[in-house]
């Protein structure tokens, strides 16, 4: 990752390169959250960082005019600014996607409808992360899910710096205040809401506007994302997920043609199963149509595209075909080994690392194209992680949980899993019957366990965050023990304050807390 400033610039702006960056890369122009008066700080060039890693390209990061000494609408006329920039440095409109968070949502949306209504082309996207937009604050989680510190309630607060972002202009402006905006012709927008934040009821109104736009609109909604956006600390499971959804949007749209006179997804439905009626066997087609549904509310976007193609050509598919095509998509960028499969375990679909490390057969294995453990202890372990995301039997079992097991004890043998379940979003939206089981190999490089974040984060000493890496990365206690010439009796003792302070009942919990603190820092 690589980080430059442009000097060309009307404004102060950082760029981030990721190592895949090339000249027909996407661009994210990254409007940044800053509650309309802060300087982006360190958390926000991680995000810039995470973005470009995200979309394997580039991000601009401009630091636009700052209230109270540069109000509205001046923020908006930079971020046109830069974006003009951008199409005068030939770098072309459908490589370019804006992206946003926050604060910054206000403005990056009122910039792109400035752009919009003076005839620039549009960029070939937008994404809003957990978006504000209504800046008279009347939807009813402001109320609902106020939060405050004793001192100041957030909503106190986002009023307080409001106030010195207009200076007497009325909140239900349009050009302050996008949701109350004519949003036609706006390119395919991305919104993630937290359903337990104030800000949750804007993104459901940005949602709702774009749509009665004829605006191409995805809305994902995350419970309880913990406050990990915009400070400096690891981003949590949620977020990490947030950022590879954005990543899939962002590629799926960068480079693509104009969506303006494409066809409609429903309309490409009814093409798409006249063609295939014939040449599936009736009962597939049920499946077909629960396929559309989904992927009409989750995307990416591509879904669309490739079926738009295949249509083009007049080309005829299987039922199998269509899958693999559909789930090869989601795999193409990833070098992490993955597996999807239904809740009997037959293999959807493995990438390239995954199918090496089914070859090998040390701990996994497909066996009549499902997979399986090589002993009955290693299958045990595996049916139970599916288990947990397949068989909900208690209510207090959370959609979207992540399971967590270790397969081999010895030393340079172990094998990692995380399986999650592919989920709806409501009651009314489909989902298919699919987890996703992520594999960590021996023979990966080492996990880089950033001790002195262990020492912040849980309040480990220096020694307790030595142990605990050292722990997590296959040095048995005694050999630990040994080496650094204490009793074993010390190192116990270590250890069990090392599980008091991360909250874990025995060693496979410590295990998996820091193995998720380093898989977030990979």
């Amino acid at each position: 990752m690589t980080q430059t400033t442009d000097e060309g610039l009307s404004v102060a702006a950082s760029w981030f390169s990721s190592a895949e960056a090339a000249k027909t890369c996407p661009v994210v122009l990254y409007v940044y959250g800053g509650t309309f008066v802060m300087n982006p700080g360190p958390s926000h060039t991680r995000i810039a960082e995470r973005l470009a890693a995200e979309v394997k390209g580039q991000v601009v990061m401009p630091e636009y005019a700052l209230a109270p000494e540069h109000p509205f609408p001046l923020a908006i006329e930079d971020i046109v600014a830069v974006y003009r920039h951008l199409l005068g440095q030939d770098i072309a409109n459908n490589r370019i996607v804006f992206a946003c968070d926050t604060a910054g949502a206000a403005i990056a949306l009122s910039a792109l409808i400035s752009l919009r209504d003076q005839g620039d082309p549009m960029p070939a996207g937008a994404v809003a992360v957990f978006p504000w937009v209504d800046l008279t604050m009347m939807g009813g989680t402001y109320v609902s899910n106020i939060k405050d510190d004793g001192r100041v309630s957030d909503l106190e607060l986002l009023a307080t710096l409001l106030s010195d972002y207009l200076q007497g202009v009325d909140p239900a402006d349009p050009v302050a205040s996008p949701v109350f905006a004519d949003l036609h012709s706006l390119p395919p927008m991305s919104i993630h809401a937290n359903v337990t934040d104030i800000l949750a009821d804007d993104a459901r109104l940005l949602a709702e506007r774009a749509k009665g736009a004829q605006v191409p609109v995805q809305l994902s909604y995350w419970d309880d994302v913990p406050e990990t956006l915009q400070k400096d600390q690891p981003f949590s499971p949620q977020m990490e997920a947030i950022f590879s959804s954005v990543g899939h949007f962002v590629r799926a749209h960068s480079g693509r043609r104009s969506q303006t006179h494409r066809v409609s997804s429903e309309g490409l439905q009814d093409d798409y199963l006249e063609i295939v009626d014939d040449n599936i066997q009736p009962h597939m087609r049920a499946r077909v149509e629960e396929m559309f549904a989904w992927s009409k509310e989750h995307g990416p976007d591509w879904v669309w595209s490739f079926i738009e193609k295949r249509l083009a050509h007049g080309a005829v598919v299987t039922q199998h075909q269509l899958d693999q095509d559909w789930f090869s998509r989601i795999f193409s960028d990833y070098e992490e080994a993955m597996i999807l499969l239904t809740a009997s375990r037959y293999i959807l679909h493995a990438n390239r690392r995954a199918e090496d490390c089914l070859a090998k057969g040390t701990l996994l294995s497909r066996r009549n194209g499902r997979l399986a453990g090589v002993s009955v202890e290693v299958d045990a372990v595996l049916e139970d992680v599916l288990q947990k995301q397949f068989l909900r039997r208690r209510a207090t079992q959370m959609s979207g949980d992540t399971s967590f097991a270790r397969l081999g004890a010895e030393p340079h043998s172990s094998l990692f899993l995380r399986c999650y379940r592919l989920e709806a979003v409501s009651a009314d939206e489909i989902a298919p019957p699919v987890a996703m089981l992520r594999l960590t190999m021996d023979d990966e490089p080492p996990l880089q366990i950033d001790q002195a974040g262990l020492c912040t984060w849980y309040g480990l000493s220096p020694r307790e965050a030595e142990l605990a890496a050292r722990f997590v990365s296959g040095t048995p206690l005694a050999e630990y023990a040994s080496e650094m010439g204490v009793s074993m009796a010390t190192v116990r003792t270590q250890f069990s304050h090392i599980k008091t302070k991360l909250g874990a009942v025995d060693q496979a919990a410590v295990v998996r807390k820091i193995l998720r603190v380093a898989a977030l820092n990979r």
